[in-house]
């Protein structure tokens, strides 16, 4: 696939999209919340600033044309003027290398430069000229030459404000906004015969760079349950996944006993919140984020959760639920080298930019998928503890299933090990876990998965990014993706490169 190179004005542009998304969460998020009078006009001055960087990136060039035409002609005219009454060449003291901050542009900055300098020889003559013609058009020519300056500073002005008095998200263009209206709408069309009641309370769970969270209550509650949680797509998810997708998988598991969030509802209409959405009962617990600060004692009682959990799902059958994820046509080693190439090939249609590292980790992963898999097992694919509820230091449930397929347990535990291992002996946790019905520890096919998850989460944070720069989700959380995660898990997988042949 020939990658199309990035022009510099395509990188101005995607540097001024994300000015500008960070520029909206400031005014529209984080400076309404301000209390304090200095930090309000931080966040005002820092406005402002960014305003100012997103035009230089992305519009003042358009409005130069024509003034680098008036310059040029201006430069020549005072040349020649500096000429003809004999002024010396004059070195400006600390010319600028640019003729501003918010341009490029070179031959803007060489005219700015050069009339400059000619009309800097005129002025260190003027006092000695005589010739009343001649100071005439001297003053008619800076009068030019002011005139000039002043229209490049109103058309900056111009666009600036223009850039300021924007105050519309990004966002309110491609997604739905949920209010109590529309969920109302949607309760009493859809679930009026499971008599909810009305809705009392309706918000929004912040992050999520896959899904969209909301919590609710209903005066009378489904099946028992009135705090509730909606679970929706995002106009555009770095999975390129459905939550419609995890319905059956999540009520199977449910079934068979597993610790996971039953789902109480599917709606595949989008017209009533936007996207397509799950239902959920608001399950007790919360997730572990940053440093774990628990007792020994509570670290260790969830993380064997998890390891019976994961020894759980692991000895299931796909065969039992018939799903067309779940159809285990393929040997297992074939199956795994298919999750790979379905990963690589969602990079190559979504990457902005060509990687050396994927491109070589791709070719690594699909030449030396374990070839001593017997079986393949359902798979998380993302067990971490901030997809996790603990409460009263036990799991209440495993959460965020958009990434489970066919797949090696081993990948599974590759991914758990590195989050879990700082807090509890992992030979404490495999004992656990083999006793509950899981597999043996196999550290070569647990490398495998170490190179493989940076390459997927990668993989996630380039589409992510490529779904905020083609506005299907220009929110600057996709965009730290793109822009900051992405660069972890590159410079992760490069060092697990280094330790295996390629």
């Amino acid at each position: 696939m020939d990658l199309p190179i990035n022009s510099e004005e395509s990188v101005k542009q995607m540097q001024a999209q994300l000015l500008h998304s960070i520029r909206s969460d400031l005014d529209l998020i984080i400076a309404p919340n301000l209390t304090s009078p200095e930090a309000r006009t931080a966040a005002l001055l820092a406005s402002e600033m960014l305003s100012f960087l997103a035009v230089g990136l992305h519009g003042i060039d358009a409005t130069l044309v024509d003034l680098k035409q008036r310059l040029e002609f201006l430069a020549q005219k005072a040349e020649a003027l500096a000429d003809e009454c004999g002024a010396s060449p004059q070195e400006l003291v600390a010319t600028p290398v640019v003729a501003s901050e918010l341009t490029l542009d070179a031959e803007f900055s060489r005219g700015k430069v050069r009339l400059s300098s000619a009309m800097a020889r005129l002025f260190s003559v003027r006092e000695n000229l005589s010739d009343k013609k001649f100071i005439e058009r001297l003053s008619a020519l800076t009068r030019d030459a002011v005139r000039l300056e002043q229209q490049e500073q109103l058309d900056i002005q111009r666009l600036v404000g223009a850039e300021m008095s924007d105050q519309n998200s990004p966002l309110a263009f491609v997604e739905v906004e949920l209010t109590a209206e529309r969920l109302g709408a949607f309760i009493d069309t859809r679930l009026a015969h499971l008599q909810p009641g009305h809705l009392e309370r309706l918000e929004r769970i912040p992050g999520g760079y896959s899904k969209d969270t909301w919590r609710f209550s209903l005066s009378g509650g489904i099946d028992g349950q009135h705090d509730l949680i909606l679970r929706r797509d995002l106009p555009f998810g770095p999975g390129e996944n459905c939550v419609l997708e995890e319905f059956e998988l999540l009520t199977h598991l449910a079934n068979a006993g597993l610790q996971v969030p039953r789902p109480l509802w599917c709606e595949p209409d989008q017209s009533y919140v936007g996207r397509p959405f799950l239902v959920f009962p608001q399950y007790s617990g919360a997730a572990v984020f940053g440093d774990w600060t628990a007792t020994v004692e509570v670290k260790q009682a969830v993380c064997f959760d998890i390891a019976r959990l994961m020894a759980k799902l692991h000895s299931l059958d796909p065969g039992d639920l018939n799903l067309p994820q779940a159809e285990a046509t393929r040997s297992p080693v074939e199956t795994v080298r298919s999750y790979v190439r379905l990963w690589r090939d969602k990079w190559l249609r979504r990457r902005s930019h060509p990687s050396l590292v994927l491109m070589t980790a791709f070719d690594w992963l699909e030449r030396n998928a374990p070839s001593d898999l017997q079986r393949v097992s359902f798979i998380h694919g993302d067990i971490n503890f901030r997809n996790t509820l603990v409460d009263q230091g036990r799991l209440s449930a495993l959460l965020d299933w958009e990434f489970w397929h066919l797949g090696d347990p081993m990948e599974d535990l590759s991914y758990f090990r590195l989050v879990a291992e700082p807090y509890v002996e992992w030979n404490s946790i495999m004992q656990v876990y083999r006793e509950a019905g899981g597999i043996d520890y196999d550290p070569k096919r647990a490398a495998f998965y170490e190179v493989w998850r940076s390459v997927r989460n990668g993989t996630t944070t380039t589409t992510a990014w490529y779904g905020f720069l083609n506005g299907q989700y220009p929110a600057s959380k996709a965009a730290y993706q793109g822009v900051s995660l992405y660069r972890l898990f590159l410079r992760d997988v490069a060092a697990k490169l280094e330790a295996v042949q390629l």
